[in-house]
C-alpha cells in the first residue's frame, strides 16, 4: 500500500499591479506504484522464449511479442520514490480600467527518482513561458508562448523526448443571459505547427501532439 509524506512551502503576493507566487515541494512515497518498460522478449502473458536486445519490448494487438508492434509492453512495479518540484509566476497589470491588459512570466520543474537513485519513467520536463491576457467588457483574449524543455532524465529503456515551443491563442465573447452565460470562442493551438511529443505519453514515439489547429465554438454555462 502506498504511503506518502510531503512538504510544501509557498509565498505569494496578490495585491497591487505586480503579483507573484512561488512554491517548492518534496514528496516521499513508500511503495510507489508505477509502470516500466521491459526487455525480456516475452508475450504479454509471460509466455515465449526470453531474450534481451536493450530495446523496450513491444507487442501486437493480441499481446504477442513483436519488435514492430504498435503497443509498448510494460510491467507494474512498486518501490520507494522521491519527488521534487518548483513552480513560480510573476504577473503585471499593464493596463487597468475599461481595458485590462496583464502580462505574466511562469515556469515549473519536477523530478522523480527511486530511492536507489534511478530516474522514474515518464516525468514531466521543465516548462517556462510568457503570456498576455486582455479583456474589455464581454470580449477577452490571451496569447501564450510556452517552451517545454528536452526530457533527457529518463528511466532504463525509455527514450528521450525533444523539447518544443507552443504558441496558443484564445479569443472569446461572452453573452450574459438571465439564467446562463454563453461564450463564443476562437481557439488556436500549436500555431507554430511544431512537432511536439509529450514525455508522459506511452505512445509519444508513434503519435505526436496535434499540429496547428484553430477551433471555433460556443459553450453555455447555467447559472
Amino acid at each position: 500500500m502506498e504511503t506518502a509524506n510531503n512538504f510544501e512551502i509557498g509565498i505569494d503576493k496578490h495585491a497591487g499591479r505586480l503579483q507573484w507566487r512561488a512554491n517548492v515541494y518534496y514528496e516521499r512515497i513508500n511503495d510507489y506504484i508505477f509502470s516500466q518498460e521491459t526487455d525480456q522478449g516475452l508475450n504479454a502473458d509471460g509466455s515465449g522464449t526470453a531474450s534481451s536486445d536493450g530495446i523496450a519490448d513491444r507487442v501486437d494487438d493480441e499481446g504477442n511479442f513483436d519488435p514492430n508492434g504498435d503497443l509498448l509492453l510494460v510491467r507494474y512495479r512498486h518501490a520507494d520514490a522521491n519527488f521534487y518540484g518548483v513552480e513560480g509566476e510573476i504577473a503585471y497589470a499593464l493596463l487597468q480600467g475599461p481595458i485590462n491588459v496583464r502580462s505574466r512570466l511562469f515556469g515549473d520543474a519536477a523530478y522523480g527518482e527511486l530511492s536507489g537513485g534511478d530516474d522514474l519513467p515518464r516525468m514531466t520536463p521543465m516548462r517556462f513561458g510568457l503570456g498576455l491576457t486582455a479583456d474589455r467588457g464581454p470580449l477577452s483574449g490571451s496569447l501564450d508562448l510556452i517552451r517545454i524543455a528536452r526530457q533527457d532524465r529518463v528511466a532504463a529503456l525509455e527514450t528521450e523526448t525533444d523539447g518544443y515551443t507552443l504558441l496558443n491563442a484564445d479569443l472569446a465573447y461572452t453573452l450574459p443571459l438571465s439564467n446562463a452565460s454563453t461564450s463564443i470562442y476562437l481557439r488556436g493551438r500549436n500555431l507554430l505547427d511544431e512537432e511536439a511529443r509529450r514525455s508522459t505519453s506511452f505512445i509519444k514515439d508513434e503519435a505526436p501532439l496535434p499540429g496547428a489547429s484553430v477551433i471555433v465554438g460556443f459553450e453555455v454555462k447555467l447559472l
